[in-house]
Protein backbone atom coordinates (compact mmCIF):
# COMPACT_ATOMS: atom_id res chain seq x y z
CA UNK A 1 0.00 0.00 0.00
CA UNK A 2 1.22 3.51 -0.69
CA UNK A 3 2.48 5.34 2.40
CA UNK A 4 0.43 8.39 1.42
CA UNK A 5 -2.75 6.31 1.28
CA UNK A 6 -1.98 4.78 4.66
CA UNK A 7 -1.41 8.23 6.17
CA UNK A 8 -4.70 9.53 4.72
CA UNK A 9 -6.57 6.55 6.13
CA UNK A 10 -4.98 7.17 9.52
CA UNK A 11 -6.07 10.81 9.33
CA UNK A 12 -9.66 9.73 8.60
CA UNK A 13 -9.58 7.66 11.78
CA UNK A 14 -8.83 10.67 13.99
CA UNK A 15 -11.55 12.50 15.90
CA UNK A 16 -10.95 15.73 14.02
CA UNK A 17 -11.30 14.15 10.53
CA UNK A 18 -13.53 11.15 11.30
CA UNK A 19 -14.50 9.40 8.06
CA UNK A 20 -18.21 9.45 8.90
CA UNK A 21 -18.12 13.22 9.53
CA UNK A 22 -16.22 13.93 6.33
CA UNK A 23 -18.70 11.82 4.35
CA UNK A 24 -21.70 13.46 6.04
CA UNK A 25 -20.39 16.93 5.17
CA UNK A 26 -19.64 15.98 1.58
CA UNK A 27 -23.12 14.52 1.15
CA UNK A 28 -24.90 17.64 2.40
CA UNK A 29 -24.78 19.13 -1.08
CA UNK A 30 -26.12 15.95 -2.70
CA UNK A 31 -29.64 16.29 -4.05
CA UNK A 32 -30.51 12.88 -2.57
CA UNK A 33 -29.59 13.86 1.01
CA UNK A 34 -29.76 11.94 3.28
CA UNK A 35 -28.39 9.15 1.14
CA UNK A 36 -26.59 7.45 4.05
CA UNK A 37 -28.15 7.00 7.45
CA UNK A 38 -26.25 7.37 10.72
CA UNK A 39 -25.76 3.58 11.10
CA UNK A 40 -24.19 3.46 7.62
CA UNK A 41 -21.85 6.32 8.44
CA UNK A 42 -20.85 4.69 11.73
CA UNK A 43 -20.16 1.46 9.86
CA UNK A 44 -17.65 3.32 7.69
CA UNK A 45 -15.64 4.13 10.82
CA UNK A 46 -15.69 0.50 11.98
CA UNK A 47 -14.58 -0.73 8.57
CA UNK A 48 -11.79 1.81 8.43
CA UNK A 49 -10.60 0.66 11.86
CA UNK A 50 -10.53 -2.93 10.58
CA UNK A 51 -8.54 -1.93 7.50
CA UNK A 52 -6.02 0.05 9.54
CA UNK A 53 -5.57 -2.79 12.02
CA UNK A 54 -4.97 -5.22 9.16
CA UNK A 55 -2.31 -2.93 7.70
CA UNK A 56 -0.66 -2.56 11.12
CA UNK A 57 -0.68 -6.35 11.55
CA UNK A 58 0.98 -6.75 8.14
CA UNK A 59 3.60 -4.14 9.04
CA UNK A 60 4.32 -5.94 12.31
CA UNK A 61 4.55 -9.32 10.59
CA UNK A 62 6.39 -8.38 7.38
CA UNK A 63 8.04 -5.04 8.15
CA UNK A 64 7.17 -1.54 7.07
CA UNK A 65 9.60 -1.61 4.12
CA UNK A 66 7.70 -4.58 2.65
CA UNK A 67 4.15 -3.36 3.27
CA UNK A 68 4.40 0.38 2.60
CA UNK A 69 5.59 1.83 -0.69
CA UNK A 70 7.15 5.23 -0.25
CA UNK A 71 5.33 7.63 -2.56
CA UNK A 72 6.10 10.76 -0.55
CA UNK A 73 9.70 11.31 -1.62
CA UNK A 74 10.94 14.32 -3.50
CA UNK A 75 9.15 14.63 -6.81
CA UNK A 76 10.56 16.15 -9.97
CA UNK A 77 9.11 19.43 -11.07
CA UNK A 78 8.24 19.60 -14.76
CA UNK A 79 9.52 22.67 -16.60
Amino acid sequence: IRRGTFLRLQLLATDHYKLSDVMWESLLSDSLTPILSEPHLTALNRRLDTILQTIRDCIQQHGEHTVLRNDLGAQRVSQ
